[in-house]
């Protein structure tokens, strides 16, 4: 996918679909951002299952092989494989292994149980591959134009999934420190936005509230883990003003009207070992010290 680059990256990418027509695909479009690649991939998509490679990251070549054969006598909803976050200037990286070690069988999703809370830890972008005919069953479409939507890939799938296999693999190498991502505490600040406009989705989507457990327990998880990381992003990384507060604010009474169970879940996430979330609610006013507020600005600088 080129989305919209000034550089050479389609003419390498033709190259190679002139050298393996039957396995490349280059679709040139304006610059659309994370949601709108896949949008475009997706609906051309044909394979059996649909895996997402960010621009900066790539596929262990080891791994990528192991995974593919896998693949072949596969049926299941959703595919879960290791990763390793590759920081810029850093010799050892940190593998982000499945925390879940049931490897190789078909689980029902609906068969887990509240002591496989570990496996919620599986749900990020960089660990699924989801069955291709699943996304277009839930006729998956992520907002566009803006950042942080791998949080819909990950939430709107998962709650229509039926099973999931956990694959003793390392496949992802997830590349961090190049200026301008949006995982650096800079970013955060400047897309705040795109993280309530995703969130006012979630709570406006007909997409119901579900009641039955694990896929109660999954819904809760991810939209708690998100909704924590807006907080983050007005409470935590940069000095509260006025119109973030109020803003936070209206978004609060919104969120305790539409789940009192999530409402409450959220308050108890920590950040530094305080319940952030829960002193705001209580003061409209931000725990973290001065002190603390430059060295989170200090380490955006690196990331």
């Amino acid at each position: 996918m080129n989305d919209g680059s000034r550089d050479r990256s389609s003419e390498i990418a033709h190259s190679y679909a002139d050298r393996y027509p039957d396995s490349v695909i280059v679709i040139d479009k304006e610059n659309g951002n994370y949601g709108s690649c896949v949008n475009r991939a997706l609906g051309i998509a044909t394979g059996k299952y649909f895996r997402i490679l960010d621009a900066d990251d790539w596929f262990d070549r080891n791994g990528f092989i192991g995974y593919v054969n896998q693949l072949e006598s596969l049926t299941v909803d959703v595919v879960v494989t290791h990763y390793v976050k590759e920081f810029v200037g850093r010799k050892k990286n940190t593998i982000y292994d499945t925390s879940f070690k049931c490897f190789n069988q078909i689980l029902s999703i609906n068969s887990l149980q509240s002591d496989d809370i570990d496996f919620y830890e599986d749900l990020v972008m960089h660990k699924l591959s989801y069955r291709t005919d699943l996304l277009k069953s839930c006729e998956l479409r992520l907002s566009e134009g803006i950042s942080y939507t791998d949080t819909e890939y990950v939430y709107y799938p998962l709650l229509k999934a039926q099973n999931i296999i956990f694959l003793d693999i390392l496949l992802y190498r997830y590349f961090i420190g190049r200026e301008g991502q949006t995982v650096s505490i800079s970013s955060r600040i400047s897309h705040v936005n795109d993280m309530y406009i995703i969130l006012d989705r979630m709570l406006s989507d007909p997409c119901p509230i579900l009641r039955t457990p694990p896929s109660r327990r999954i819904q809760m998880y991810l939209l708690c883990t998100f909704i924590a990381s807006y907080y983050w992003s007005i409470l935590v990384i940069q000095k509260l003003n006025k119109e973030n507060n109020l803003s936070l604010e209206k978004f609060d009474e919104r969120l305790k009207k539409w789940d009192d169970d999530i409402y409450s879940e959220v308050s108890k996430v920590k950040c530094l070992g305080v319940t952030y979330i829960k002193y705001w609610r209580l003061t409209k006013k931000q725990l973290i010290p001065t002190s603390i507020y430059c060295w989170l600005r200090r380490l955006s600088s690196k990331y």
